[in-house]
């Protein structure tokens, strides 16, 4: 499910720690970042539940038709 790549997950944050620590990105980009890998691993486990409560059952019920 395409839904599932959203999560960003937390190797997101040990990669981001690796290429500061090597000088590859700045700090400040790094924390940015970081906090879209952190909101994305919020909002992952709501945008399952509207999926499963809202999306997937329109979609089974377009294909009985």
């Amino acid at each position: 499910m395409v839904l599932s790549l959203v999560q960003a997950g937390e190797f997101g944050f040990v990669l981001l720690g690796f290429c500061v620590q090597n000088a590859v990105i700045p700090t400040p980009l790094a924390r940015t970042l970081s906090l879209v890998v952190a909101l994305s691993m919020l909002l992952t486990p709501a945008l399952f539940i509207l999926y499963e409560r809202l999306i997937a059952p329109r979609l089974h019920a377009a294909g009985e038709r």
